[in-house]
């Protein structure tokens, strides 16, 4: 299956596909843009070469049981990126562009950084039920933050 060179979109969400992803995913076609795995039974580390999918636009691997996101995975240029509902941990990390973000009901720690400057105008932020702390950092730019169920303190003025 990794070797289909044509494909725009791949769509293989709500199914029952479980294991790790493999590094031939790279393999898939350079003219992919966008990739829905959601809701499956997919474990284990995301590959460092998911990056050279240069085209890819929205990505949604929700509801799985995914354990690290690669730093390289953070340097796409995405404009959907969904991975809530999986196993993440660490830092919330800070990806290059995006304008819609989900990256809800997961564990991730410490503040929430200043991502909003890397999302476009009227981007979507979403980091519900995760175990972030600290005050809510500057939103420019963002049409809609979520962050509901996390130990965010301090002052609405």
């Amino acid at each position: 299956m990794w070797y289909l060179t044509q494909l725009n979109t791949l769509g293989l969400a709500s199914n029952k596909l479980s294991g790790e992803l493999s590094p031939l995913i790279e393999n898939l076609s350079a003219k992919l843009t966008e990739l829905y795995l959601g809701n499956n039974l997919l474990s284990g580390t995301i590959p460092e070469n998911f990056s050279n999918l240069v085209k890819l636009m929205t990505l949604d691997l929700s509801y799985n049981f995914f354990t690290s996101l690669p730093s390289s995975v953070t340097k796409i240029r995405f404009q959907k990126l969904y991975v809530q509902g999986n196993q993440f941990t660490g830092t919330v990390p800070e990806f290059v562009s995006w304008s819609e973000l989900n990256l809800s009901f997961n564990q991730f720690t410490g503040t929430i950084p200043h991502i909003s400057k890397y999302g476009v105008p009227e981007s979507v932020l979403k980091l519900n039920n995760n175990l972030l702390s600290g005050t809510i950092p500057d939103l420019v730019g963002v049409l809609e933050f979520q962050a509901s169920f996390n130990n965010i303190s301090g002052r609405l003025d």
